[in-house]
């Protein structure tokens, strides 16, 4: 980012603690719609802080790892940056090797969002994507509610409304760590994800276009299992991805709100429940992080300290006509829920 627009950016950065009854906080800040914190107590009455963030809100207008930010318009991976709506071609920037990555380089991400409404326990904020920024058809309004509530649910809800036919896939980015943001890798986590099907990808990231089965491969997490036990066996699509950095397919998707994957921390025996109406869930081990005394309170974020759980469509689902549609109509508002629920 250009120093001139990092410094009119940095001086509009702010964030808002949202509470609930049984003292669980989560920070948001305004600067990528971004989750800056998420505190719970522990089983010793203990406050542990289970998302990974930057210990200064001015370094997100540097975020390489997209920590904790709201991604889009569209998230994940498009093939070589191009997409085609009613046989006229749009190509995007190209920032991923051979293929666009989470929008490129200007992305909601990088927004400062406008705030709508800021209650003790919820915020509401509005974005206007203009036409063609990026190479994205439509000028797109986009909304997002962040709500906590008493069972210790993060709510969050999109909206998204075009004036010209789209497409749109968006997501949070938020790294977890159930022991403490600070407590190391997280590969001793258990996981579960509801899915009996995932999409291979190559080696550049985007799926083949197979949906196949988890069953007697690494990607079988439908009981619980440590990140750890499968994800150094020797496997062609561990090395594609450097590990888990895969899309799993939702079971008995049908766009209504249903839990998608559990993790639980294996020290601290946090557990995060994550329900959503989309089909896909990007699950990534934060293989390629590696940030040195830069997280909050100094703490460093090595390779695998936090783990995604991103729900969202299945990438490149725009030039996969077998992969359900991420394409929106003009004139009718598209809505999206994702749940992030703790429990200690």
């Amino acid at each position: 980012m250009p120093e001139t627009n990092k410094q009119t950016i940095t001086d509009k950065i702010t964030s808002f603690v949202l509470k609930n009854n049984k003292e669980t906080s989560v920070q948001i800040s305004n600067l990528g719609a971004c989750i800056t914190k998420f505190c719970i107590k522990n089983a010793n009455n203990q406050l542990v802080d289970v998302v990974l963030a930057y210990d200064n809100l001015d370094d997100y207008c540097d975020n390489p790892y997209y920590l904790g930010v709201t991604v889009g318009p569209y998230a994940n991976r498009i093939a070589k940056g191009r997409f085609n709506i009613d046989g006229v071609l749009y190509q995007l920037a190209i920032n991923n090797g051979p293929n666009n990555l989470h929008s490129g380089a200007t992305g909601i991400h990088n927004k400062i969002w406008t705030l709508k409404e800021h209650t003790s326990n919820s915020v509401l904020f509005s974005l206007l994507c203009p036409h063609l920024e990026d190479g994205f058809p439509g000028n797109v309004q986009l909304g997002i509610k962040f709500e906590l509530n008493n069972n210790n649910e993060l709510c969050i809800n999109y909206s998204a409304l075009s004036d010209k036919k789209t497409i749109v896939n968006l997501t949070n980015h938020a790294y977890f760590n159930l022991n403490g943001h600070n407590a190391g890798t997280c590969t001793q986590h258990l996981v579960k994800i509801n899915a009996h099907y995932y999409t291979p990808i190559a080696s550049d990231g985007i799926p083949t276009g197979e949906i196949l089965p988890v069953k007697n491969t690494p990607f079988d997490f439908t009981r619980n299992k440590t990140i750890q036990a499968d994800i150094d066996v020797q496997n062609q699509q561990l090395t594609n991805g450097n590990g888990y950095d895969h899309n799993f397919v939702v079971d008995n998707y049908d766009g209504s709100l249903q839990c998608v994957a559990q993790a639980i921390g294996d020290k601290s025996n946090i557990s995060l429940e994550v329900f959503s109406t989309l089909p896909g869930l990007q699950f990534y081990v934060g293989s390629y992080l590696d940030i040195a005394q830069g997280g909050k309170n100094n703490a460093s974020y090595p390779a695998r300290s936090g783990f995604c759980f991103e729900t969202q469509h299945l990438p490149n689902s725009v030039n996969q006509p077998n992969f359900p549609s991420t394409i929106i109509e003009a004139g009718k508002q598209y809505n999206f829920t994702t749940v992030y629920k703790l429990s200690s």
